[in-house]
């Protein structure tokens, strides 16, 4: 939990990271101005550990 406070914190709120999720969501790819940590957090949680761990 902390690991997505902080990254919502970097990012510049919720609003972006919502933004930043939904274009995810929608394109497929994190959009560029997200940054690495964006996109670190997105395939942590969408990678197969993810998915694996969410089906559990």
């Amino acid at each position: 939990m902390a690991k997505v406070a902080r990254t919502i914190g970097k990012l510049g709120g919720y609003a972006k990271f919502a933004k930043y999720a939904w274009r995810y969501i929608k394109e497929g790819h994190v959009p560029p101005e997200a940054g690495q940590e964006f996109a670190g957090f997105v395939m942590a949680v969408s990678g197969p550990d993810g998915v694996a761990s969410a089906c559990a």
